[in-house]
């Protein structure tokens, strides 16, 4: 994410060494910009700082230089002081990213990098909705309260609810993404709003007909349930 915003300013001031370490016959012919050496990670923050005109802050620095040391220690040793959890990581790429694109929601930034990773234009884009409304589901699962707010503004100790037009794209009838709230929340709100799809899904206030379920939130367009998603009628 640095790199993309020193790119932003200019791609070749990731390019590192003089002239004469550049690829052979680079000033006769096009070469790609893969085959140049660019810059180490230890060099970004200097680089950017030097050429932007919004600089990084004290505590971005810190915590960019802490996720460094961390990646390293991951990388190239075995240090069994190191404890790093998934939820940790999630958690620190979100922090960076809310830091460097405040204005960009990850989620939006998430689906753009999917559909544009070679594989999807390889092959297609259909896979994309799903992963995505997958990978979100399980953010929503292991992210606290508190992250949750800060990232998405996803007030996750509402009652959440099955997203219809996710259950349905994702083309499996057994997933349940809960990634849906009342919208507003009351007794009476006959909308739900998905932080991943961000979609207006219209619900209308009758109770579930499975004996099991209390829920009284059913998709007008889906005709399912939304507290446990089954069909109702």
């Amino acid at each position: 994410m640095l790199k993309g915003k020193i790119a932003e300013i200019s791609p070749y001031l990731l390019i590192s060494g003089t002239p004469k370490d550049w690829p052979s016959s680079c000033d006769k012919k096009d070469i790609s910009f893969a085959d140049f050496h660019t810059i180490d990670a230890n060099d970004l923050i200097k680089v950017h700082n030097t050429f932007s005109n919004e600089k990084l802050s004290d505590s971005f620095i810190s915590k960019f230089e802490d996720l460094r040391k961390k990646r390293n220690a991951i990388m190239h040793t075995v240090d069994r002081r190191l404890d790093l959890h998934v939820t940790d990581v999630i958690v620190e790429i979100l922090s960076v990213h809310k830091h460097l694109f405040p204005d960009v929601n990850w989620v939006s930034a998430r689906r753009e990098f999917l559909e544009k990773a070679p594989l999807t234009e390889l092959h297609s884009y259909d896979y994309v909705e799903p992963q995505l409304i997958w990978e979100f589901s399980l953010i929503t699962e292991l992210l606290k309260p508190a992250h949750m707010m800060e990232f998405f503004d996803f007030n996750k100790k509402r009652r959440r609810y099955i997203c219809p037009d996710c259950q349905y794209e994702s083309r499996d009838s057994e997933f349940k993404p809960k990634t849906a709230l009342l919208e507003p929340n009351t007794s009476k709100s006959k909308s739900l709003y998905c932080f991943v799809c961000e979609n207006s899904i219209e619900v209308e206030r009758t109770d579930c007909t499975s004996e099991e379920c209390p829920g009284n939130v059913v998709s007008v367009e889906y005709a399912t349930c939304a507290t446990c998603g089954y069909t109702v009628g």
